[in-house]
């Protein structure tokens, strides 16, 4: 029996998961995957109180925008630095990388997919309450992690496919090895 190829937009969806809990283990924060949603509406509510970076990723058929949303004590846990966090705008500057990391984990991971994507900058907001409006004709899902401390990391992302969009399978054509962050590609 042959398989039905997966979408593209579900592809994106498991290579962002699993490189948010990658990423995440890196700074020593596990996580578990509780619980995906997809929301029909082309607006994101915001009630927690905590930090959100935005990062896009774009290329002329995929506009994708990767919202990490968080609460300090995750970020201060997960801080790569042996000294405590001691000011606000450390916290900022610190989920502004690690989106920026994620966005670079699911470029690198959909490179395999012959799929390549620019980044954007990251946007860092801090507050409660808040509404975004997104794209028309997005699709947005929101994706629930727990921490083993019972912590919330929620991550959202906004897709916008064109029609004529096919990702082939990563053995279906000759791959190159996928970069780590921070390494690049000079042609």
């Amino acid at each position: 029996m042959i398989n039905e190829p997966k979408s593209p937009r579900l592809i994106i969806l498991e290579q962002l998961e699993g490189g948010c809990i990658e990423l995440f283990s890196e700074y020593g924060i596990s996580l578990q995957l509780s619980n995906s949603t997809v929301q029909e509406s082309n607006c994101l509510l915001i009630n927690n109180p905590g930090f959100i970076a935005l990062i896009s990723m774009t290329n002329p058929e995929l506009r994708l925008t990767v919202a990490l949303q968080t609460q300090k004590a995750v970020l201060e846990a997960s801080f790569p630095s042996e000294q405590k966090v001691t000011a606000l705008q450390q916290l900022q500057d610190w989920i502004g990388e690690l989106s920026n990391q994620l966005a670079g984990r699911l470029k690198n991971k959909m490179r395999l997919y012959d799929c390549q994507l620019n980044l954007g900058i990251p946007t860092v907001i801090q507050g409660d309450n808040m509404y975004l409006d997104l794209p028309k004709r997005s699709e947005i899902s929101q994706h629930s992690f727990t921490t083993s401390a019972g912590q919330i990391l929620l991550l959202n992302l906004t897709t916008q496919i064109g029609n004529r969009v096919v990702f082939c399978e990563p053995d279906t054509y000759q791959n190159e090895e996928a970069l780590d962050e921070g390494e690049m590609m000079f042609f």
